[in-house]
């Protein structure tokens, strides 16, 4: 439950990333700058409304709202690979899902971070 009420923070962000790239408007080989960019004008924005709080947080929620979205991307990918594999959005479909993957990996590290910090324990590393 506690996971829950945290990932509400930056999921708004997270979608708007995930329809962006998923409808071309930002393009996969600039994906990580704009990720950057998107999560630390929000986390600038949350500071100067006063928010003060751990920044691991809204990054959770964006991230996991991003990975999230391979709910929809994998079927269309599957669907489009059985029908052309080569074709340009078979080809950016998995780009976008391994993007979703890559991100879970991070999602995943943040949550165990979390629940290591409430138990006052050692973080783990990024890799």
């Amino acid at each position: 439950m506690a996971i829950r009420k945290y990932f509400r923070i930056g999921e708004d962000l997270g979608r708007f990333l995930g329809l962006s790239v998923s409808r071309g408007q930002i393009p996969i080989e600039h994906f990580k700058i704009y990720l950057e960019l998107f999560i630390s004008s929000y986390l600038k924005g949350m500071r100067k409304a006063g928010w003060d709080g751990d920044e691991d947080l809204p990054r959770f929620g964006f991230l996991a709202a991003f990975a999230l979205r391979s709910v929809w991307e994998v079927p269309k990918m599957l669907k489009n690979l059985l029908q052309n594999p080569e074709s340009h959005e078979s080809k950016k479909l998995m780009l976008i899902t391994e993007l979703q993957m890559e991100i879970s990996i991070e999602v995943e590290r943040l949550r165990v971070n979390s629940i290591l910090k409430k138990k006052g324990q050692e973080h783990v590393p990024k890799t």
